[in-house]
């Protein structure tokens, strides 16, 4: 992490498994070196995308160290902790920063309704439990709660709660937040429908489970960001159709493995790619006009 703090697109990793849930290290090894010569900016393991409620500690142990081993300092990694009890979650927190990564995302999933002062000392233990960064993750479609913004005006006053992954999409609700704690909570979007919205309000970045699959293209919307906001960074997202049809991966694994990673992550990246209709070109990066064509339905000319 540079003195800006994490910034960027930051993917979220798939978590490959063979047929007895063994991790493909390997193959693992091979999509963070890609990923990364694709221009991303940072590394998130064990988030939604990699399917982290799914795995014991010793398959998450095991993939931070390949992510780390791998991404050799080159960008930062934040590794996810997802457990549904206090005591778990320190403890996943805590050994996950000895792994050696820069810094941590949590996210705490839901079963019982929890009022804010449930939910905040659930993540004030977890962030006195370490001293990395802590970037704070909030998905309501996936949990029966949802951060207030009090809550988090809470939160901020622990020194290493510096961002928030908000996937709610809720832009008047993510308004109040930037309005609330202007730049001690800095947020990265995750909604694929919100980014470009996100990023004119003063987003830092974008966790993005549609860059483990076409990081060359996400990874665009935010060169060209900064140097027009508008219109580039639209132009950029318009051609990320195939973001919206990546809900086709995950039913492919349940239909293929049950419950849980094991049949998703079977399947390379490439391999999901064109089973979810985009193409194997689509990781690999062919960005010709005709490929751009053909990932946006075929039904859309070049402009």
């Amino acid at each position: 992490m540079d003195n800006n703090g994490f910034r960027g697109i930051f993917p979220y990793l798939v978590t490959p498994l063979d047929e007895k849930g063994r991790l493909k290290e390997q193959v693992l090894a091979d999509l963070v070196d890609h990923l990364i010569r694709k221009g991303v900016h940072g590394l998130t393991p064990l988030g939604s995308t990699g399917e982290a409620p799914y795995l014991d500690w010793e398959t998450k142990r095991r993939t931070i160290e390949v992510v780390v081993k791998s991404t050799a300092g080159r960008v930062p990694v934040v590794a996810g902790v997802c457990n549904t009890s206090t005591h778990g979650a320190v403890h996943e927190a805590a050994e996950t920063e000895k792994l050696g990564v820069d810094g941590i995302l949590t996210v705490m999933p839901g079963y019982f309704p929890l009022n804010d002062h449930q939910v905040v000392a659930h993540f004030r233990s977890i962030a006195k439990a370490v001293s990395c960064p802590i970037t704070l993750y909030t998905n309501p479609k996936f949990q029966t709660w949802d951060f207030t913004v009090e809550a988090l005006r809470q939160l901020a006053e622990e020194p290493n709660i510096l961002y928030l992954k908000d996937a709610s999409g809720d832009v008047g609700k993510i308004m109040s937040i930037v309005t609330t704690l202007g730049h001690r909570i800095r947020i990265f979007s995750d909604t694929s429908s919100v980014p470009l919205f996100m990023f004119l309000i003063g987003s830092v970045g974008w966790m993005s489970g549609p860059a483990c699959v076409i990081p060359a293209r996400v990874s665009s919307c935010t060169r060209r960001r900064t140097k027009t906001v508008g219109r580039g960074c639209r132009a950029a997202e318009k051609t990320m159709a195939p973001q919206h049809r990546f809900p086709a991966f995950f039913s492919i694994g349940m239909r293929q493995g049950g419950a849980g990673n094991a049949g998703f992550s079977r399947r390379s990246a490439p391999a999901a790619a064109e089973a979810a209709g985009c193409g194997r070109e689509a990781f690999t990066g062919d960005h010709s006009p005709e490929r751009r064509s053909a990932m946006r339905g075929g039904s859309q000319k070049e402009g």
